[in-house]
């Protein structure tokens, strides 16, 4: 019978998974995102609409074209354990560099928090689903409406 592992090292492992898929954002490596992802993951915004692995990659495809200079940092504020799968709860602030509609740069602010689900795989942890629980972008510094708020 396998040992289930201990939250911290979970919580660590799964934090340098966020990190992993930041610096595949900051290279364009769309790939380097989608090893992440769980054939069926899904993506939940706040109005509760579900959006498919394929769509959320497009997204990220979309947004890696756009947004330069990027920073995005993330922590696991809240980890519970069920079997092979953790939930928590990340907390994550996005930054960078976008050419507004005037040829200026602009930037960009996403502050957000997830709940997320990961499934231990025994080779490596997936994401199977996202839930954004709160979410403010600014653009200069001015709130962005987004849709599903």
């Amino acid at each position: 019978m396998a040992v289930a592992a201990a939250p911290d090292k979970v919580s660590k492992q799964l934090e340098a998974n966020y990190a992993a898929i930041t610096v595949a954002f900051q290279h364009n490596d769309l790939n380097g995102i989608a090893k992440f992802l769980a054939s069926d993951f899904t993506a939940h915004d706040i109005g509760g609409v579900a959006h498919l692995r394929s769509e959320v990659l497009k997204d990220f495809k979309t947004q890696m074209a756009i947004v330069k200079d990027v920073t995005w940092v993330r922590k696991v504020t809240n980890l519970s354990m069920s079997g092979k799968t953790a939930l928590v709860t990340v907390s994550g602030k996005f930054n960078g560099w976008l050419m507004g509609a005037n040829g200026k740069k602009q930037k960009i602010e996403l502050l957000a928090t997830a709940k997320d689900s990961w499934v231990d795989t025994g080779a490596k942890w997936l994401i199977k689903s996202t839930t954004v629980l709160k979410r403010t972008v600014t653009i200069d510094g001015k709130p962005m409406k987004l849709p599903g708020k």
